[in-house]
């Protein structure tokens, strides 16, 4: 399991960070730090595997709210570690845009949805499962600055065995520095 993890979260790196320099050649790819709080909303869920689940992740972080629809691409890794072991990769593909706002304040609205990569591991509980599935995520969010970025977003995601670890991610990340390309 830590191996595949592993590999997850380096292909999340290196997809993400191609993504980006694609998206922005000009102004280059925006690498920062996330803190992210994810809440099942299955009682089960919580229960087994925790109520949140917390994470800090460095790695590349869009700074963009697009004036129109644009597409829009993401790979999250959501995991946590408790009386149950979780892990899910959704890589979901769909549109995002900015709203209103002014330089300094951007708000936002993306809608994504794709497949999944999941694992479950409760020893106590006797579970031990690996699927693949389907992810919808819808999220809003605010850009400040055009370095810090708040998010709220809510992943509907198709269960696996009796679990159902859909649930909703609140994040803050702020962006360190920009590699030129």
């Amino acid at each position: 399991m830590r191996v595949c993890r592993a590999v997850l979260v380096a292909a999340w790196v290196l997809c993400s960070a191609v993504a980006r320099a694609e998206e922005a050649p000009r102004r280059g790819l925006g690498l920062g730090v996330t803190l992210s709080t994810v809440v099942p909303s299955s009682g089960r869920a919580r229960t087994v595997f925790g109520d949140a689940w917390t994470s800090v992740r460095f790695g590349p972080l869009s700074t963009s709210a697009p004036d129109r629809w644009r597409f829009d691409w993401d790979v999250a890794v959501l995991d946590n570690r408790r009386v149950g072991e979780a892990l899910l990769v959704p890589l979901t593909f769909g549109a995002t845009r900015g709203f209103g706002g002014s330089r300094g304040v951007r708000p936002f609205v993306a809608v994504r949805g794709g497949p999944f990569y999941g694992e479950v591991k409760a020893d106590a509980l006797g579970v031990r499962r690996t699927a693949i599935g389907a992810d919808l995520n819808v999220s809003a969010g605010v850009v400040l600055a055009d370095r810090f970025v708040l998010e709220v977003r809510y992943d509907w995601v198709s269960s696996f065995g009796r679990h159902n670890l859909s649930g909703m991610t609140l994040s803050a990340g702020v962006k360190l520095f920009t590699l030129r390309l």
